[in-house]
């Protein structure tokens, strides 16, 4: 069933089936509720599962101003508290992982178990053509400091974009693009070791966006954490090998239930 809440001003879209103890899903970045739907119609057979749209993302509304993860956190801890989810396992991809990173560690009563897939959050190691895009990049912040907002700054702006910006970024708008600036530049190493859940992580070894060595040391530094590598899988490994996905999903969610 889908619902809307307003959450300080901000109009979230909510799916939600089943009953059960509580789920929540959360996704990934520039993704929807949608992109999680096979996970939300297969456990609200036994759970009440509820998936949302961040904001800025699917039907839900973009902030005001540039957000920032814990600005995300803030919003789903009103959303769980709207559900009426004191404790819920959570399930966040990409993205979502951030989120979740923070909300478990902050709020340790509020999550159950926590799965992590293909999950943000640990500086990418870059290859030299990406630290080059990067110094690019900013040198030409510091021109268009220098120009002002200017005719010419904003051109300017529009070619340094166009051959260093990813490709998240080109095609965020607004306040969107503030806040994934924000969000990439946050390191949530020091948070991981202060998650107190039962955690599960899958990660597919193909994973160009958060790739498996992230995965690795999101395992070393989660007190008591599994990970689960899915060979010849990607970004999306749980989409792309649901079948796999969900039998490691299922029986880490049943263990000492």
């Amino acid at each position: 069933m889908t619902s809307f809440v307003d959450v300080d001003g901000l109009r979230i879209r909510i799916e939600r089936a089943g009953t059960g103890q509580p789920v929540l899903l959360l996704h990934g970045w520039g993704a929807s509720a949608d992109t999680m739907r096979m996970i939300l119609e297969d456990l609200a057979r036994t759970y009440d599962v509820a998936a949302i749209d961040f904001p800025g993302h699917g039907k839900s509304t973009a902030p005001p101003e540039p957000w920032r993860v814990s600005d995300f956190t803030a919003l789903t801890l009103k959303v769980m508290d709207h559900l009426t989810f004191k404790r819920a396992h959570v399930i966040a991809h990409s993205f979502g992982g951030r989120v979740v990173i923070k909300l478990a560690a902050e709020n340790p009563a509020r999550v159950s178990r926590l799965v992590l897939t293909g999950a943000a959050g640990l500086p990418p190691q870059r290859t030299q053509g990406q630290r080059a895009r990067l110094k690019v990049a900013s040198i030409g912040k510091r021109v268009k400091r220098t120009l002002g907002d200017s005719g010419v700054s904003r051109w300017l702006e529009s070619r340094w974009v166009h051959h260093v910006a990813s490709a998240d970024y080109q095609a965020a708008s607004g306040t969107m693009r503030g806040t994934l600036v924000n969000i990439v530049a946050e390191d949530l190493s020091d948070w991981l070791p202060r998650i107190q859940a039962p955690t599960l992580l899958i990660w597919g070894d193909e994973d160009r966006d958060t790739p498996l060595s992230s995965g690795r040391r999101m395992a070393s530094l989660i007190p008591g954490s599994e990970l689960v590598v899915l060979e010849g899988a990607g970004h999306f490994a749980y989409a792309e090998q649901y079948s796999k996905f969900r039998l490691h999903l299922q029986r880490f969610l049943r263990e000492n239930a």
